[in-house]
């Protein structure tokens, strides 16, 4: 096994479990994305730009197929989006077909939001991928999807 670093500890047999370096991914992703932008207004909830984000591409959304696309269960969902209410990011409204349908929408504020959050996400995307070559991050993110679809796919 290769050395490690003296700051680093031993994982052991967790070196080779893909589950563990992705949860060790994940969150030095989010440590190195907080400490180079400190978020304004306070802490979010987690998944909230990422459901503005999936609601402004997605216009008319409901709620339960916005939760099931970002594997929320419905409690989180709802906080999420009653706080982009509150905050004049997004519109919830009846469908004008079967009025027992809520849709998701953008208000022109979330839409400006939205804009702000692709910058930004963009930036974030080179700093994180500086370390990889154009084709290994293609590779990465095709690998990633895969597992994901692996995941979602029934058992046998």
């Amino acid at each position: 096994m290769a050395s490690t670093p003296e700051h680093q500890v031993e994982f052991g047999f967790l070196d080779e479990h893909i589950g563990f370096q992705i949860h060790l991914s994940r969150r030095a992703i989010w440590h190195s994305i907080r400490s180079r932008h400190r978020l304004d207004g306070g802490k979010l909830p987690s998944g909230y730009r990422t459901a503005l984000t999936v609601i402004g591409l997605n216009p008319g959304i409901a709620p339960k197929r916005l939760a099931a696309s970002l594997y929320l269960d419905p409690q989180a969902t709802a906080s999420i989006l009653d706080r982009l209410e509150q905050d004049g990011f997004a519109i919830r409204q009846r469908s004008s077909t079967d009025k027992r349908r809520v849709e998701l929408y953008l208000s022109d504020k979330g839409q400006a939001e939205l804009d702000w959050i692709k910058a930004r996400s963009d930036e974030q995307e080179a700093h994180l991928s500086r370390n990889l070559s154009t084709e290994e991050r293609a590779l990465l993110v095709e690998m990633l999807i895969r597992l994901r679809v692996g995941l979602e796919a029934p058992q046998d």
